[in-house]
């Protein structure tokens, strides 16, 4: 009895050693499955999204260009219509772009199915310069970065001229100064220029309406400057050495010159611990003493 008992036990325990592992099969044959049409899914959608003509690219917006082209960007990106989108190497390009001198940031962006979006900032000229060995005009912008060419030395006269560059190129100063290099895209290094660049940045921040009264800024070998007015003021001259506090002093003079109505031959900022000396025309001394006086900001 207890051998027949034994028998049953055996062939229960066979039986469920079976019916496991053909559970343990077909799961792993079900799994082999889900994981082989996986597979071929991610094959074919690579395939899809690699070869399909849906995603070449076919256009490259381009903002932010004003001082350069959208022609220039994209040569320097040098992105090719009809690559596909998911190989650009969007960080990359980026790269590449903000390596040109007008750009000082860039991104790039895929738009699927087929748009590439480029999206600059450009480097802001703050005055101009000359080089005189090839007669071509530069900009520089507020961290001293030299911008290209304003306009080509040799323009082609079959084209037009840009009026909006040119109007926006008259209303920044002219600076200049001793000879030296000027080279797009790299700073400069002449400390003179640096200071004289220093000074037109801070008159900008502290008043962009004067600052657009400066047609031009004459450096010296020294450093010295001299500042020439559009009118009101026939010459304005600065220290090498430009104290903080002197702009604004410079600006508070001007302005009150401005609400008077009143023309001066020059304004005098190299003695600063002396104050500002002013030569007004056609004004009696003790005329401009009393607007000193009512207008203290000026003194």
């Amino acid at each position: 009895m207890r051998r027949q008992d034994s028998q049953k036990k055996s062939r229960h325990n066979i039986l469920d050693h079976a019916r496991m592992m053909i559970h343990q099969f077909c799961r792993i044959l079900i799994y082999t499955a889900v994981i082989a049409g996986g597979v071929w899914l991610s094959i074919d959608a690579v395939s899809y999204f690699g070869t399909s003509h849906d995603f070449k690219i076919r256009e490259v917006s381009i903002t932010g260009a004003n001082w350069t082209t959208p022609e220039e960007i994209q040569l320097q990106s040098e992105l090719k219509i009809g690559t596909n989108i998911w190989f650009v190497p969007c960080t990359r390009v980026a790269q590449r772009i903000a390596r040109h001198p007008w750009v000082r940031f860039c991104r790039v962006s895929k738009i699927p199915p087929d748009r590439i979006s480029i999206v600059i900032q450009e480097r802001r000229p703050v005055c101009t310069v000359l080089d005189r060995r090839h007669g071509v005009l530069y900009g520089l912008d507020p961290s001293g970065i030299v911008l290209p060419a304003l306009f080509s030395p040799h323009p082609d006269p079959s084209q037009s001229v840009d009026t909006q560059r040119l109007e926006a190129v008259r209303g920044l100063p002219f600076l200049t100064g001793p000879a030296i290099v000027f080279v797009p895209g790299h700073p400069i290094e002449d400390s003179r220029y640096m200071e004289a660049l220093h000074l037109l940045v801070h008159l900008e921040t502290l008043s962009p309406a004067f600052l657009s009264q400066i047609d031009s800024v004459e450096l010296s070998e020294e450093g010295r400057m001299e500042l020439f007015p559009a009118h009101r003021v026939e010459r304005i001259r600065i220290p090498s050495q430009v104290p903080d506090y002197l702009p604004g002093q410079i600006i508070q003079v001007w302005s009150l010159l401005e609400k008077e109505n009143i023309d001066a031959e020059y304004i005098d900022a190299r003695f600063p611990k002396a104050g500002v000396a002013l030569r007004p025309k056609e004004l009696q001394p003790s005329r401009w003493y009393e607007l000193c006086s009512r207008n203290s900001d000026a003194a």
